[in-house]
């Protein structure tokens, strides 16, 4: 895998956690505003949801580390040449 397809991974993760946590907090204002209403159903059902959407914002928050992690050590070792990563080199 080259170093440079790193970084356009890391930037395709990066953009899709920020779309998740903006979509997690528009779930939560809709959540807060249910509850204000009195709309107990609605917050049943949604809670589950927006707990599950917080841990996969967590694991794609601790991949995007891993990976930003990866590719600092593949730059000082590679110097953006191709690495083996225990796949084959693109």
């Amino acid at each position: 895998m080259k170093v440079t397809k790193w970084s356009y991974e890391l930037n395709r993760f990066k953009k899709t956690l920020r779309e998740l946590q903006a979509a997690l907090a528009l779930a939560e204002q809709s959540v807060a505003r249910w509850e204000q209403a009195g709309e107990l159903l609605l917050v049943i059902e949604f809670k589950p949801q927006i707990e599950q959407l917080t841990l996969h914002i967590n694991e794609l928050s601790d991949l995007i580390s891993g990976t930003e992690a990866l590719h600092q050590a593949a730059i000082l070792i590679g110097n953006y040449t191709d690495i083996d990563l225990g796949d084959r080199a693109e």
